[in-house]
């Protein structure tokens, strides 16, 4: 009886354990602080590199942020079945060319486009991968914690952005993003859980298939199919329209510097 006892409390215990005494979760956590901190200025130089140095107007601007929002059109469709390179290699393409006066708008959309691709897989995997890092019982507590701290970085991030863009160039800034994407996964690669083997795929069954099924599911269920609508529309007005010209209108407009 004392044995068991014994052991009803040590699971109890183990069970009410912050997620943040957890070393896996402080591996995932601390990653997250530092990416959003490189992801702030890669967000922010972006824009500035094709005004201030390539010249962008409206319409290069527009499409700057469209090559951004249509990696959650193209690639969240797909982002549960395919796996993506780590995005730092692109990033750093943008300091290289402008050391060799070779930067062009092109590029612009391209590094745009890949880190929202890289961003859409990353983001879906962590979903799914967050309630087997710490359990469905702490999940809410680990949300919370990711939560709380990602709402600080998104205050403090912009603004160590801007500073080192404003001290160091936004081509020579972007550096900070390639060490923060690579410590990030790092870290991510340093967290060790088991997982099952996912299922085996019947034969003749293709990834567009699973696409349609998910797809089906997410319109067939009114809850499902209202949260969509609200992405699709946040998406197309506030990450699109407002990104691709806020920043232009601040710096032409209004005279503001990073």
């Amino acid at each position: 009886m004392e044995e068991n006892r014994r052991v009803t409390t040590l699971s109890t215990s183990v069970s009410v354990r912050p997620v943040w005494r957890e070393p896996d979760f402080r591996k995932v956590w601390l990653g997250g602080i530092v990416d959003s901190l490189g992801s702030s200025i890669t967000g922010l130089a972006l824009p500035l590199i094709a005004i201030l140095q390539l010249g962008a107007g409206p319409a290069e601007m527009g499409i700057l942020g469209a090559s951004r929002t249509a990696s959650f059109i193209l690639v969240g469709l797909l982002a549960g079945v395919i796996a993506a390179a780590v995005s730092a290699g692109v990033i750093a393409s943008i300091p290289v060319a402008s050391t060799f006066g070779a930067l062009r708008m092109e590029q612009l959309y391209a590094v745009a486009f890949l880190t929202g691709c890289f961003g859409v897989i990353g983001e879906v995997a962590f979903q799914a991968f967050l309630p087997r890092l710490i359990g469905r019982e702490r999940l809410l507590a680990g949300n919370a914690t990711l939560r709380s701290t990602g709402s600080v970085t998104d205050v403090v991030s912009p603004s160590v952005a801007g500073f080192l863009i404003q001290a160091l160039t936004a081509p020579v800034a972007i550096v900070v993003d390639v060490v923060g994407t690579t410590i990030g996964g790092v870290l991510t690669l340093l967290v060790k859980v088991k997982e099952p083997p996912g299922p085996a795929r019947p034969a003749g069954r293709r990834v567009w298939h699973d696409v349609a099924e998910g797809l089906r599911y997410v319109v067939s269920d009114r809850v499902l199919r209202a949260i969509a609508a609200e992405g699709a529309m946040h998406n197309i007005c506030s990450n699109g329209a407002l990104f691709a010209l806020y920043i232009l209108y601040a710096n032409q407009v209004l005279g503001l510097g990073p």
